[in-house]
């Protein structure tokens, strides 16, 4: 893990968010560098900082107003719209004042793009590619692959091994991303490696293809039915997306 890759991962290693498996990784390369140690000490001192602001408490003048509000329910209809517009500005104003001190820190965050889900998508695989542990079941037989998950993962993942020349069907493994065991299928092209995440969706329906990218990763999400796929591969955008696009995807950009 070099620098770059941490420093995405610092501030969930922080806030004790990450698997045990990737915490240990980058447990590892904060205990060996100098500036992601200084790095996680910064995010200490801010949290210090946070807590040492206290709690405020609303004005006596704003909560009798919002009780004098909540008070008036029998009040014609007519004046319904004017009573929500006031209790939404009271409501804001109480909101501000429970958040307090948590004004810094969302000042703090307003410049850094914070994506969980993408930084566990991302931190699993170069932990599948840093632990040796690749794959599990090696075969480019999908009806050896497939079989193997049965028992082991709550779901039937769709292995297919499309394209043997250009992105061969590598084998598979398990893999634990956002809190669950998820399949992983690996596809290869020349000397890359593409993972295939896959897991049960949140709701049930199909979902367009999205594409992001992190740290030099290319990442592709789509939901079919009842199933979650992300891929993700150092492959360049235009080969990763003729692999999103074999896999016969609908609405591949």
């Amino acid at each position: 893990m070099n620098c770059e890759e941490a420093r995405e991962l610092l501030e969930a290693f922080h806030d004790e968010e990450l698997t045990p498996e990737t915490r240990q990784v980058v447990a590892a390369h904060v205990k060996s560098c100098a500036s992601c140690a200084a790095a996680l000490a910064r995010l200490d001192e801010l949290s210090v900082a946070i807590k040492s602001v206290g709690q405020f408490e609303a004005p006596v003048s704003l909560r009798d107003s919002v009780t004098k509000l909540m008070a008036q329910n029998d009040q014609p209809a007519a004046s319904l719209r004017r009573r929500w517009t006031f209790g939404a500005l009271a409501a804001s104003h109480i909101a501000v004042a429970m958040v307090g001190g948590a004004v810094a820190y969302g000042i703090f965050h307003q410049n850094v793009v914070r994506d969980f889900d993408t930084q566990e998508i991302v931190a699993a695989h170069v932990r599948s590619l840093m632990d040796n542990r690749l794959i599990q079941v090696t075969s480019s037989d999908t009806h050896t692959v497939r079989p193997w998950f049965a028992g082991k993962v709550s779901f039937a993942p769709d292995v297919r091994n499309f394209d043997p020349v250009n992105f061969p069907l590598l084998g598979g493994r398990l893999d634990y991303v956002d809190g669950m065991t998820v399949a992983a299928l690996i596809y290869g092209h020349d000397k890359h490696v593409i993972n295939v995440f896959v897991s049960p969706a949140a709701t049930p329906g199909s979902k367009s293809i999205a594409q992001s990218t992190r740290n030099g990763f290319t990442i592709y999400e789509w939901q079919l039915q009842d199933l979650r796929y992300r891929a993700i591969s150092d492959l360049n955008p235009v080969e990763m997306q003729d692999f999103v696009r074999k896999l016969d995807v609908p609405s591949t950009p």
